[in-house]
């Protein structure tokens, strides 16, 4: 599913998923993917999922970042853009986790040289974060937790 195809049309997004148990988000530029969530309506989709026990998140690289409180920080790796309009790149993340995911830690991946910047900088800053090497993963259960929605 391309959220591009659902900008500005959330209803039609609900419907689409209405059968759906899970979803599995994958990477790419965390900005990006933030903004498409957002105008798409996924980001509010995802939140009213939280309490279902009979549904799944998965992602992967950029599908957990959008998961933080914030994306500061993440933009050492990657680039805050905008490829759909002129508007100003969303720097809060989904909340929906208590930390920052901060993937490709110490991996044979592009990346992984950009992210001991990510993890030194969030030391300094004393930011609450979770590294994950490539193969790791990370699995919650939101509807234990009190999450902010």
């Amino acid at each position: 599913m391309d959220l591009k195809d659902y900008f500005y049309q959330e209803d039609k997004l609900k419907e689409a998923l209405k059968d759906c148990h899970a979803v599995y988000v994958i990477g790419g530029n965390t900005f990006s993917l933030r903004l498409a969530m957002k105008y798409s309506g996924f980001d509010n989709y995802l939140k009213e999922q939280l309490d279902n026990d009979n549904f799944l998140y998965a992602g992967y690289s950029a599908g957990i970042c959008v998961l933080a409180p914030t994306l500061i920080g993440l933009d050492i790796v990657d680039k805050p853009i905008n490829p759909y309009d002129a508007k100003p790149v969303i720097y809060e993340g989904l909340q929906i986790l208590d930390y920052i995911p901060v993937p490709h830690y110490k991996s044979n991946h592009p990346e992984s040289k950009l992210v001991d910047e990510v993890v030194s900088l969030f030391d300094k800053m004393k930011v609450n974060y979770k590294t994950l090497k490539d193969g790791e993963v990370i699995i919650e259960n939101f509807s234990t937790k009190k999450v902010k929605k």
